[in-house]
Order: structure tokens, then sequence, then C-alpha cells
């Protein structure tokens, strides 16, 4: 429910402001971008090390979980 949500947020707000959707790097990169510029290509060079942290950590968390579980007798 909440991810939904947060999906339709994020959809809202990227139709809402087309000028920071960018489609990739290289539209990142146009001389026109300003300030919003960098900080877009930061969040899209970024976004995938946390991704990748969060499904670390979530990862772990059902693996020690479960863990726990096993251990019951």
């Amino acid at each position: 429910m909440i991810a939904r949500l947060l999906t339709i947020v994020c959809a809202a707000i990227a139709v809402a402001m087309p000028a920071i959707a960018e489609a990739c790097p290289s539209c990142a990169g146009r001389e026109d971008g300003g300030v919003g510029r960098i900080v877009v290509l930061g969040i899209m060079i970024l976004l995938p090390f946390a991704i990748a942290g969060v499904l670390y950590k979530v990862i772990r968390s059902a693996n020690a979980h479960s863990d726990r579980y096993e251990r019951v007798p």
C-alpha cells in the first residue's frame, strides 16, 4: 500500500516537473541544466548503490530472522 502510494507520488512529481525528469546521463549533460542537472546526474549515479545497500540489509535481516525460527525446538 505504501509502496504504491510512493510510486504514485513519484510519478506525479516526474510529470509535474519534466525538466528534472532527464532520460539518461547523456541528456543530463546538456549545458542548459544548471545546478539541477548536477543534482539529477548525482542521483542517477548514486541510486543503484542506495538500492543495493537497502536490499543487502533486507536480505541479511530476513536471513537472521529465518535462522532464529529454525533454532527453536
